[in-house]
Parts: C-alpha cells; structure tokens; sequence
C-alpha cells in the first residue's frame, strides 16, 4: 500500500478531550467481543458490556486532562505506552472508597477529543491499570480534587471511528 503524506489528514489542533468513559474489562461481554479494524484504521469491533453493566462516565477538569501515546521498540515487536489523565474536582470519602476499589480493575477506555473524534484505548490483550491521586491544594484557589490516570503498554495504537462513539 502507497502512503499518503500525513499532511492530507491534518486539521485543525485543538488540544486535549472532553469526555472519558471506561469499562473494567471483567464486565465486558467475551461472547461478543471481537477487536476488528477495517482498512482506514477505524475500530468496527463489538465491545459489549455483559448484562446490566454499561460504560462508565468521568467528567474532567478542563486543565490537566489529556491524552499521550508513543511508540516503543522491543524484541518481538512495537508496543504504545498510553496514558489518559485528567482532575475530577472535589475531594470526598465516598469517591475516595470509589478511586480505590477501581484500582483493582483494569479497563478499557474511550474518549472524544475536542475536535469530536472518538477514541479507543486498550484491548481485552493489553487492558489499561488505573491511578488516583489526591491534592488539596496548597492557597486560596487552589484545586482540591482527584488526579486520575489510566495507562498501560497497548499492542496497538488508540483507534478511532463509529463504534468508538460514546454514549449519549
């Protein structure tokens, strides 16, 4: 296959995303899923939650929240460590109890960026871990809230298209 210089995909760059939903993977439906690309790079695999579950939804901070993936050589082949962050404002017990019990889980992740691109992170193969901290802030002003991370070394680059779209 010919490549297209990258400039023919390039738009307007507006930095960061809006919107993050997550789905631990012990509540993804394994009967259906399928991980499926087609040849313009877009996702059109299923990722169904199993009975009862639905993705979950984070409402960021507009500072601090962001997306990064780079590429990583290794023996057997390229990996993409990626790492999602953002601040949820706030700090309180019942979210703290909540922050530590998803520690435990690994995810899949989905978000869409501020130009409307929808986004998706992770595989069954290579799940995002999932980090918080807390801050309250150090003068009048300050932020108290949560800085949140998921991450992980992916087999595969973050892909976008129709079946990466987020709940309404």
């Amino acid at each position: 296959m010919p490549l297209s210089s990258i400039q023919d995909y390039c738009k307007l760059n507006l930095p960061g995303l809006t919107r993050i939903e997550y789905l631990p993977t012990a509540m993804v439906d394994r009967d259906t899923y399928e991980y499926l690309v087609n040849s313009e790079g877009e996702f059109i695999g299923i990722i169904e939650p199993i009975g009862g579950a639905e993705w979950l939804t984070v409402q960021v901070l507009p500072q601090g929240r962001g997306w990064s993936e780079s590429n990583q050589a290794a023996p057997q082949g390229a990996y993409y460590p990626s790492r999602l962050t953002g601040l949820v404002r706030g700090l309180r017990p019942a979210v703290s109890l909540l922050l530590w019990e998803m520690e435990e889980y690994r995810y899949l992740v989905r978000f869409t960026d501020r130009k409307g691109a929808a986004w998706l992170i992770g595989s069954m193969q290579s799940p995002l871990d999932f980090r918080a901290d807390a801050d309250t802030g150090d003068q009048d002003g300050g932020l108290n809230a949560y800085s949140i991370s998921f991450f992980g070394d992916c087999v595969r680059r973050a892909i976008g298209g129709e079946n990466a779209v987020l709940s309404e």
